[in-house]
């Protein structure tokens, strides 16, 4: 039986060499851009909303904590020009992630017009999830960045 030491050897550096470039022809990207892209209507041109994870105190990954937002839009409503609030929630996946979707699009259907939001239009209030409660929040956001990344820590509330 052939050791790994043997195969490896027997491997041409050209093999490997390819095997780089082929590896470097498929692109990652951070957070699923592809997935969200594609899958999920999340287009270019829109770069407002929030990511982040949520852990515990010991530093699992929490799934299924439920984050609020509020969107402040503009109104579509000629003879009462105020804004509106929009409340929207989202859900951590499996590995505690979060991102918001296409925001200018769900208000626009729910406002029943086209809107364009800003960046300061979109305000994460917070996490909650059964049997926790928020302790820490942590903004690692860039400045000047429309899309905003939020971390939140959440302690167990029967410690």
């Amino acid at each position: 039986m052939p050791t790994l030491r043997r195969l490896l050897m027997t491997i041409p550096l050209s093999g490997v060499v390819l095997f780089a470039f082929i590896l470097d022809a498929f692109p990652v990207y951070a957070d699923g851009d592809d997935f969200f892209a594609f899958q999920l209507g999340v287009n270019e041109a829109t770069k407002n909303g929030y990511m982040g994870a949520v852990k515990d105190d010991k530093g699992n990954f929490l799934s299924g904590a439920m984050l609020t937002f509020v969107v402040t839009a503009p109104s579509v409503d000629e003879a009462d020009d105020s804004p509106i609030d929009v409340t929207f929630k989202s859900f951590t996946n499996f590995m505690g992630r979060y991102r918001t979707l296409n925001v200018d699009d769900m208000v626009s259907v729910i406002n029943g017009a086209q809107v364009v939001l800003k960046p300061d239009d979109i305000k994460l209030v917070g996490v909650s999830k059964q049997g926790y409660r928020q302790v820490k929040r942590f903004d690692r956001s860039r400045t000047g960045q429309p899309m905003r990344e939020i971390d939140f820590v959440m302690k167990k509330l029967d410690d």
